[in-house]
């Protein structure tokens, strides 16, 4: 009898490691997956972080440093809300240029509103968010508040920065 209680116990010792052996089998493959997973998703997170800060970048760059749109920038700055010479820009849109200054001015005061309009656009597929639009270009959504430009971009399709400039100006006279 003492021989089979020691070998019923044996038996009962070889299941219990061969099934922590099992187990251990299940769960270091298991943890190693999870680990790798972890480390994955940070460096995925770093990767995109990096490749949205040098997208901001070269967005600043185009933006207040490239000749593209300095003219239409400093035509906004030199006035600071009066929009003076936006007005005169405005009015010649509304006939035919009649000199090459006046056509690129146009052409300048278009590609300026497309520029936002395409950050207005990408913001609202979430790939920037309000708080990058506003510490970038807050100060020059603000100065497209204006009964004149607004309209001038209803008519011509700025849908977007039309509908995003008239819905911050709401917020900031609620505010």
């Amino acid at each position: 009898m003492m021989r089979s209680l020691l070998q019923v116990e044996d038996m009962i010792r070889h299941a219990y490691e061969v099934g922590i052996l099992q187990l251990l089998e299940i769960i270091i493959p298991t943890a190693a997956i999870f680990i790798g997973a972890f480390f994955t998703y940070r460096k995925y997170s770093e990767h995109v972080t990096f490749n949205r800060s040098k997208w901001l970048h070269e967005v600043y760059t185009e933006f207040f440093k490239d000749d593209k749109h300095r003219k239409i920038r400093r035509r906004f700055d030199q006035h600071k809300g009066k929009k003076i010479e936006i007005d005169e820009i405005l009015e010649k849109m509304k006939k035919e240029p009649n000199n090459e200054f006046d056509k690129n001015l146009i052409d300048d005061f278009i590609d300026y509103c497309n520029f936002f309009e395409m950050i207005i656009v990408l913001k609202k597929n979430k790939s920037v968010n309000d708080k990058i639009i506003n510490d970038m270009f807050g100060y020059y959504i603000e100065l497209f508040d204006d009964d004149k430009i607004k309209e001038w971009l209803d008519e011509h399709s700025f849908e977007h920065l039309f509908k995003y400039v008239d819905k911050k100006m709401y917020e900031k006279d609620k505010s």
